[in-house]
């Protein structure tokens, strides 16, 4: 073949590949600023309105899908959306307006003024729970919002519905959680509550017959007197705390403290930590102690968080009847 056909060929195949290539290259850089633009309208419309529309976050997406494959439920993926949609970027947001500085009282009022069917929270406890929520998150303004995770994994299935875990993450590594209670009959509605980590660790976990929140009641108090305890008796004398104990006796039953042996097992550990500063609890850790089986109790771990990084560790019985008295009994080994 001739060498100048040879070289027409090569510069005309030349010619065809930087065609396609340029091409190639302007598709990607077009793309690249569509989706650009698209952040800058969502980021736009968030600032502007406080709506945030971007439901694109994987976990999200991932965890309905999954849901609607595993479970049969009598509520759509589009309506169990809207439902999301409307409490994450209004409901959220008018209770943090019209219930920041009111006291718990005048929150109950603005609960019996609200139109149930449209906020999905039925109960005013739930209410107050979701309220309180908000206020330890320093939720203010759906700008605040960056991603939604509905949490699979963390599935409990019950006779009337199907709850699932809603996680809302804000920013500076904020979260605020809850409970979608999500119906698989025809006489339930959906509804939302407060996620409580302890009564859904129980809905799992504890196999007796004696409500979970019951249990839990007494678990949360339990959680929320220790730092009121050690206040209390941050170096007094062995017979002060003793005279403590049996002066309030009865309180220590409602927070599973049943014995005076058991009161002063549980001092010594609560004075084990570091109490300077200002400390708090953070959270409560239940773990199954499968070790000790009993016929009348089932056996766990609790540890409990600070804010200095330090735990404590206590032992906790749950009868399996509501015969078997004291339902609650924590100790430490």
């Amino acid at each position: 073949m001739d060498k100048k056909i040879i070289k027409i060929i090569l510069i005309i195949l030349i010619f065809i590949l930087l065609f396609f290539n340029i091409e190639t290259l302007q598709r990607h850089l077009i793309s690249k600023k569509i989706n650009s633009t698209n952040i800058k309208i969502e980021q736009f419309i968030k600032n502007e309105t406080g709506i945030y529309i971007g439901y694109k976050d994987d976990k999200y997406i991932r965890g309905l899908e999954e849901f609607y494959k595993e479970y049969n439920v009598n509520i759509s993926k589009d309506e169990l959306q809207r439902v999301l949609y409307n409490f994450t970027n209004q409901t959220l947001k008018n209770m943090r307006d019209i219930l920041v500085g009111k006291s718990q009282e005048e929150i109950k009022k603005i609960y019996d003024t609200q139109n149930k069917n449209d906020i999905k929270i039925f109960s005013e406890n739930a209410y107050l729970q979701i309220w309180k929520e908000i206020e330890q998150s320093g939720f203010k303004s759906n700008s605040e919002i960056v991603a939604q995770e509905f949490v699979i994994y963390e599935t409990i299935k019950q006779d009337k519905y199907i709850e699932v875990r809603y996680k809302i993450f804000l920013t500076n590594n904020r979260i605020m959680s809850f409970i979608i209670q999500i119906p698989n009959d025809n006489n339930s509605k959906i509804s939302i509550s407060n996620h409580n980590p302890i009564n859904q660790y129980l809905k799992k976990n504890y196999y007796g017959s004696i409500s979970t929140e019951k249990l839990n009641d007494k678990i949360y108090n339990f959680y929320q007197s220790l730092e009121q305890i050690q206040k209390s008796l941050n170096r007094t004398s062995n017979n002060k705390r003793l005279e403590y104990y049996y002066d309030n006796k009865e309180n220590m039953k409602d927070i599973g403290i049943t014995t005076q042996e058991d009161f002063q097992k549980i001092l010594k550990e609560i004075y084990n930590i570091n109490w300077k500063d200002n400390v708090k609890v953070n959270e409560v850790i239940l773990t199954k102690d499968d070790s000790k089986k009993e016929k009348n109790y089932q056996n766990f771990t609790m540890l409990i968080t600070t804010s200095n990084k330090y735990s404590m560790k206590f032992t906790l019985k749950l009868s399996m009847t509501e015969a078997i008295q004291p339902n609650v009994i924590i100790s430490t080994n």
